[in-house]
């Protein structure tokens, strides 16, 4: 009986530290820094979405700066503010590109947190809020830039509750073309 009970005693004991082990690696999360104090986001397209389906494609090139320990803010208009144009004459999306560059040792991927706005945006439906969002960045090596890759990522409601999804690849260069990376 005692023995039973020291054994139940130590597998208790393992599962707390395999507890507190799991969550220290869940909380891996670094800030990233850029290779540069300035670069672009161009795409060719990326493929918008009001509730899984009314596809448009919309092309931006997104200018970018790196305001220091990874922080960011992009746009292409001078209110701040990227503007997506939309086929088939529809109106364009807006987005407010401000966020932080990251890093999951866990997962082994980089990434850039655009924060959510609490300012009504317009969208080729309706007005939509952004939503905080997370997009995958990849980086590039030698004349292979980087790239930046979003798959049905969620970044917003519209005003009546409907999702917007965004999926595509931007990539990330600096104005001669050149390299840019994510370190931490």
């Amino acid at each position: 009986m005692k023995r039973t009970k020291i054994l139940l005693a130590v597998a208790v004991a393992t599962m707390a530290l395999s507890a507190v082990g799991a969550s220290s690696a869940s909380a891996t999360i670094y800030n990233a820094n850029f290779s540069t104090t300035s670069f672009k986001l161009s795409t060719t397209g990326v493929t918008i979405k009001r509730n899984g389906a009314e596809a448009k494609t919309c092309t931006a090139s997104i200018n970018m700066s790196n305001l220091g320990s990874g922080n960011f803010i992009g746009s292409n208009e001078s209110s701040g503010r990227t503007l997506f144009l939309c086929d088939g004459g529809a109106s364009g999306l807006y987005m407010r590109m401000v966020g932080r560059a990251k890093y999951d040792s866990v997962a082994e991927k980089y990434y850039l947190e655009i924060y959510s706005y609490n300012e009504s945006m317009q969208s080729p439906w309706s007005w939509y809020f952004q939503y905080s969002q997370k997009w995958t960045w990849v980086n590039g090596s030698g004349t292979t830039p980087s790239t930046v890759t979003l798959n049905e990522q969620l970044i917003g409601y519209t005003t009546t509750g409907q999702p917007i999804t965004m999926s595509g690849t931007f990539t990330a260069k600096t104005s001669t073309g050149g390299l840019v990376t994510l370190s931490h």
